[in-house]
């Protein structure tokens, strides 16, 4: 995980606030800084945007799109070093969330191939794992099954509702089943 590496990393990195994405939802909306990388913004920028949300004493989410992530099979561990390599550059000693936004499923995926995905994130050391609603069809224990993993780590958990189903049943669905 990323804090395992943070831990034998120097003592530049042994500062760095790691923070699950279950625990952002508690913080005043204006704190959190949510930026997507890579992307448009290079690492350069990346550790810019860190130093500027340090001033603001900001929490910075740091979302990492799907299709980075699936480029390489070390994509994922190179893309975490970047970003912890950025927040040490930044001196940034305030809560960092390293979020691994929702991978959309074509239609025939497995989510036995999701859970493959979900490893290899939690392993390069994603702090928050978003899901799409749709992605379980609509069956909440395949999806507690898939999470369970994370939520062990107490890692944050997101489902992003992308519209094709009713968000309060998609809710209401996974509050029921805990």
């Amino acid at each position: 995980s990323a804090r395992s590496r943070l831990d034998a990393g120097s003592p530049d990195t042994a500062r760095l606030a790691l923070l699950s994405g279950a625990l952002v939802a508690r913080h005043k909306p204006g704190a959190v800084v949510d930026v997507t990388f890579p992307g448009a913004l290079s690492a350069a920028a990346l550790a810019g945007t860190l130093r500027a949300a340090r001033q603001a004493d900001a929490i910075v989410c740091v979302s990492v799109p799907a299709a980075a992530r699936a480029e390489s099979p070390h994509a994922p561990s190179t893309i975490v070093d970047a970003i912890l390599a950025a927040a040490v550059a930044a001196r940034f000693d305030r809560p960092l969330v390293i979020a691994a936004r929702a991978q959309p499923l074509s239609s025939g995926a497995s989510l036995e191939r999701l859970s493959e995905t979900l490893y290899r994130d939690v392993a390069a050391g994603f702090t928050s794992i978003g899901f799409f609603s749709a992605a379980f069809a609509d069956d909440v224990d395949a999806f507690r099954k898939i999470a369970a993993p994370i939520v062990e780590q107490e890692l944050g958990v997101e489902v992003e509702l992308d519209g094709a189903l009713d968000p309060a049943r998609v809710l209401a669905r996974l509050d029921d089943a805990g």
